[in-house]
């Protein structure tokens, strides 16, 4: 379910749409490290620094249970943020946009338009 192409491991997600539709999204590694990254930055959460978040591998970086120990660690990423409440729905759907219709978004203004940085969590 990993898609290797010149060197780059990428990962397909599969995501469901408001009205219901599924389409499949195919992010690298490093894509949903700074998506991570810059929500733990502009909506920090104690659930969220806490959370495991698969790391980096200096050696093993194409070998199936790293790639396998990264997609479900992704799964898992995305599951809590979408428990965390609808206040992280902007990022997640920006994340996700397709990539033909995606604007360039700041992550940071959105978290700022929607006030996570001051919630008490």
């Amino acid at each position: 379910t990993f898609v290797d192409s010149e060197g780059v491991t990428t990962y397909p997600m599969e995501v469901m749409t408001s009205d219901g539709k599924v389409r499949q999204v195919t992010k690298r590694y490093s894509d949903v490290l700074g998506f991570h990254r810059t929500v733990l930055k502009a909506a920090p959460h104690p659930v969220l620094e806490a959370f495991n978040f698969p790391h980096k591998s200096m050696f093993n970086t194409s070998a199936e249970f790293t790639k396998e120990r990264r997609r479900s660690g992704f799964e898992e990423y995305f599951e809590l943020l979408l428990r965390l409440g609808p206040e992280y729905a902007p990022f997640i759907a920006t994340f996700f946009k397709d990539d033909s219709t995606k604007e360039d978004t700041d992550f940071e203004e959105l978290g700022e338009n929607h006030d996570l940085s001051e919630k008490k969590h």
